[in-house]
């Protein structure tokens, strides 16, 4: 595919009101492109469409729940009203529960699923036949996670929901280019990332093993910023992939090296 023209369009992204999303937002008005941004958390979220009109950007800001499938189609649905051209779609909204494989907590595991698989399957369904029906080169981001390749100890439902975007992302791609649409699919699999999503680890580390090792662990975080100006420019470059870090790597090839 050729790569995509972002300035003059427009990007949209869930969970937008802060991290990874915030940063993504962030990064398109950056290269001149309009916006439509959404989050339930509906402070979060203007707090970030002000901070982008103050930068002359054009935004749409939507309070819109992912676990809702009517509430992700009105978003798609002024998204195609308000812009005549959208290039990519970041199906970014997710959350993080820890929990036990050995000691389910169903309660954390359905609210995990229901945002971060549920949440995915709703953006997939109400953006990309728009997408397709428009016919005109874009790209549909989905937001894993270094999880969707390793299994993370005491987070069943957080790596169950990532090892599912990561087979959801692939099926899209195989069947939208055998559909020969100008429509892509890109994966972003994030490292540990400096946002609000991750805060319980840090507290984790701080009881564990004190305040100075909490703030190593803080700041030997990805910053959210690398990783939005990264995934721009690799969803223009219309790469399946987005690998901000490849630490996980040598423990993927040892993971899967029983089964090759």
């Amino acid at each position: 595919m050729e790569p995509l023209e972002l300035r003059g369009r427009t990007a949209v992204i869930t969970g937008a009101a802060s991290g990874i999303g915030r940063a993504l937002a962030h990064d398109a008005v950056t290269r001149g492109m309009s916006v439509a941004i959404a989050d339930v958390d509906e402070a979060g979220l203007m707090a970030t469409a002000e901070a982008l009109r103050e930068r002359q950007g054009r935004v749409l800001p939507m309070v819109v729940d992912v676990r809702s499938a009517e509430a992700v189609e009105r978003f798609a649905e002024a998204c195609f009203a308000e812009f005549a051209s959208i290039a990519v779609v970041f199906s970014n909204a997710g959350v993080l529960r820890r929990s036990s494989a050995a000691a389910f907590n169903l309660a954390d595991w359905n609210y995990v699923l229901e945002v971060n698989l549920g949440g995915m399957a709703h953006c997939a369904a109400a953006f990309v036949p728009r997408m397709v029906a428009r016919a005109e080169p874009a790209q549909f981001v989905m937001t894993g996670s270094q999880a969707s390749f390793m299994a993370v100890p005491n987070m069943a439902g957080y790596v169950a929901s990532k090892h599912a975007i990561w087979g959801l992302a692939d099926v899209l791609r195989v069947d939208l280019e055998a559909a020969q649409s100008p429509v892509g699919v890109s994966m972003l699999a994030p490292p540990r990332v400096a946002t609000a999503i991750v805060s319980q680890s840090v507290d984790m580390v701080r009881e564990s093993q004190g305040d100075e090792a909490a703030d190593t662990f803080w700041r030997d975080m990805v910053q959210p910023e690398f990783v939005a100006a990264l995934t721009l420019d690799k969803a223009a470059a219309r790469e399946f992939f987005i690998l901000p870090s490849d630490d996980f790597k040598p423990g993927f090839k040892a993971r899967v090296a029983p089964l090759i």
